[in-house]
């Protein structure tokens, strides 16, 4: 698309810059989204998980519940104990 811009003709993805690295991002709906948090809430809050436990744990694509769980982490949701096993925080 930018080099497009530039007058470049016949320009593939370069799969490296930002613009291919969002188009190779898959979107998540918000019912995904609530789908993957209530689940991990509910493994979360039962014990305290190490992060190849929960991926295991979760009936969806890896990627898209790394997603969520980056999220969730990065607001408070979900934090890490001494021995690195994720809980839910209230």
């Amino acid at each position: 698309m930018l080099l497009n811009y530039f007058g470049e003709k016949n320009s593939s993805p370069c799969g490296h810059c930002d613009i291919c690295e969002r188009r190779n991002d898959p979107e998540l709906t918000s019912e995904e989204f609530e789908m993957i948090t209530e689940k991990l809430r509910l493994l979360l809050v039962e014990s305290h998980l190490l992060l190849d436990e929960i991926i295991k744990a979760l009936p969806f694509p890896e990627e898209r519940s790394v997603r969520v769980f980056r999220w969730l982490q990065e607001n408070g949701k979900i934090k890490k104990d001494k021995e690195f096993r994720f809980f839910w925080t209230n």
